[in-house]
């Protein structure tokens, strides 16, 4: 959500989601006395569908499960982004991420249960094999057009899982563009990650690193040239 006016139409969407999936519908909601609850079309939709409109500005305490399971959400995401030093701008995926791995850990509160085995009890718990977030792993490119020398994979930066698609949405710094494919088993070390993603998103960085290379070569060779000069004089 960019704007606090698409409010409405997410909330639309989730009140249609879990009715249709678990056929219950949404009795109270609570919230804080924001504008974007009580525009006239947010309170006509909840008085058509019955839903009881429950607002007290600065009171957070009234919400003390949202407020610790947000926090909990938050503190996660912060977690990743630093621990993989991901830019920020990818705290989307990183927050989706956050929300995935919470609702497939064990909680004492249930009595030791997985909120998508409640949910889902007949589903498996990951569909796909979990995956480190900000790693580096190869993806298959089925790009057409390409001749038969071309590189088959793709160096991309895993970001989380995609409801819409069966399969890992990852980051390629060089296409600078998501995939949702499926990734090979092959995976390459955090730090390529981190130059590759650097140097893809910062074209004047990428030339002078390649100028700085191409002089410490022409050292190295004017070190070994002289020490090969030494060795016969």
């Amino acid at each position: 959500m960019k704007n606090r006016s698409e409010l409405f139409h997410i909330f639309q969407s989730f009140f249609n989601e879990i009715k249709t999936h678990f056929g219950v519908s949404i009795k109270v909601l609570r919230s804080d006395n924001g504008c974007e609850y009580l525009s006239h079309s947010f309170k006509q939709f909840m008085a058509s569908h019955g839903i009881l409109h429950q607002t007290c500005a600065y009171t957070p305490q009234q919400n003390g499960v949202a407020e610790c399971k947000n926090r909990h959400l938050i503190e996660t995401t912060h977690t990743l982004l630093i621990y993989g030093e991901v830019p920020e701008h990818f705290w989307g995926d990183a927050i989706l991420t956050a929300c995935y791995l919470v609702n497939h850990m064990l909680f004492s509160v249930l009595d030791n249960n997985i909120p998508h085995f409640i949910l889902f009890p007949h589903e498996p718990l990951h569909p796909l094999p979990l995956r480190v977030f900000e790693s580096t792993y190869f993806v298959h490119n089925f790009s057409p057009g390409f001749d038969k020398l071309y590189p088959k994979l793709h160096q991309c930066v895993f970001l989380g899982f995609t409801r819409s698609q069966k399969g890992y949405k990852c980051f390629s710094p060089c296409l600078n563009r998501i995939l949702c494919l499926q990734m090979s088993p092959l995976m390459s070390s955090p730090f390529i990650l981190r130059v590759s993603l650097h140097l893809c998103l910062h074209p004047i960085l990428s030339t002078l690193l390649v100028h700085l290379m191409f002089l410490l070569f022409v050292t190295f060779l004017m070190c070994l040239l002289y020490h090969q000069f030494l060795l016969h004089s």
